[in-house]
């Protein structure tokens, strides 16, 4: 046995080629970072590359892909838009399996991330509707973000499948492929660390000034860069799955903890489709700091009133375990 061993040893390569190399590389995702960079460049992006954030379960440092971020401002209200990504070199298709559940619509009013304004208002319209608790309005309900923003537009995946062939069945299968579930559970925690991140962090303000009524707005936006082909899979017709080729998947994720259901939405792009993503929800960011100018009222009377004094400014799990 040890003999076998040392045969097989002699028989690994300790030279690679250069044409190796090569190969190697183009089925890494080395070079799709490289080629994507330019194009949040173009869009006025700053990167930050090999970002680190730490593990939940292993408390140890771990890194995601690249961070890239930008801000719009007006009439004294600046927020941030941080987008992580992680890049995919998927040498074959993976499937995204479409759910036209009712109660997606609930769970869309709680996807968007956030730091920097209150999560709920006051019911002014006597508004109706699954999403009010306590007669309050979700931010992403007042901010009528419904109207405009992709992650209430088309279908949502909540399941995702590859392929591999199977030498000994001479046939393909189709699995789960457990290198997309870390990718999709690193951009997740990597948002959840960071957000918790500048909630705790605590504001410089000069003892001349008085603190800003609004401040440290960001929204977070989880999305995954692939290279190769994407489908979305409607539900079968006489047994048979209807495949449709896509540029743009929104997959949502459900992170469990003792305490209530943390929902995401993770955008799964195509690297040919980035640039016209980018120039989209560059669209919704200045619809977004549009809205939050027009109820800049509410906004500002909800942050005053005494309800802050027990609701943290960030995403609360009141009563969305419901959903």
């Amino acid at each position: 046995m040890v003999q076998k061993i040392m045969s097989n040893a002699k028989k690994i390569p300790t030279e690679i080629k250069k044409e190796e190399m090569e190969d190697a590389l183009k089925r890494s995702g080395y070079l799709i970072e490289q080629r994507i960079f330019p194009i949040f460049e173009k869009f006025k992006y700053y990167i930050e590359t090999n970002t680190i954030y730490e593990d939940p379960v292993l408390k140890k440092s771990r890194e995601i892909d690249f961070k890239a971020w930008h801000s719009v401002e007006d009439k004294g209200v600046n927020i941030e838009f941080y987008l992580f990504g992680e890049c995919i070199n998927n040498p074959f298709p993976i499937v995204f399996f479409s759910n036209n559940v009712k109660s997606d619509e609930v769970y869309r009013e709680f996807a968007l991330k956030f730091t920097g304004l209150p999560d709920y208002y006051p019911n002014e319209k006597n508004e109706k509707g699954p999403f009010i608790i306590n007669d309050e309005l979700p931010l992403s309900h007042l901010l009528n973000l419904h109207s405009f923003h992709h992650y209430f537009q088309g279908f949502l995946s909540t399941q995702y499948c590859s392929f591999q062939y199977k030498k000994e069945l001479k046939e393909w299968m189709a699995l789960h492929d457990p290198n997309h579930h870390d990718d999709f559970q690193k951009l997740t925690d990597s948002v959840s660390f960071e957000k918790n991140r500048i909630l705790n962090y605590p504001m410089k303000v000069s003892s001349t000034n008085k603190i800003a009524p609004i401040s440290n707005i960001v929204f977070f936006y989880p999305i995954m860069v692939v290279a190769g082909d994407l489908f979305e899979c409607d539900q079968q017709v006489n047994n048979i799955p209807v495949l449709k080729e896509s540029n743009h998947i929104k997959y949502k994720k459900t992170n469990l903890s003792y305490r209530f259901d943390e929902k995401y939405f993770i955008d799964v792009i195509k690297e040919t489709y980035l640039d016209k993503y980018l120039m989209s929800i560059l669209f919704e960011h200045s619809k977004i700091l549009i809205e939050i100018l027009k109820n800049i009222d509410v906004i500002k009377r909800t942050i005053n009133s005494t309800r802050t004094n027990f609701r943290s400014f960030h995403n609360s799990d009141m009563g969305k375990s419901k959903f």
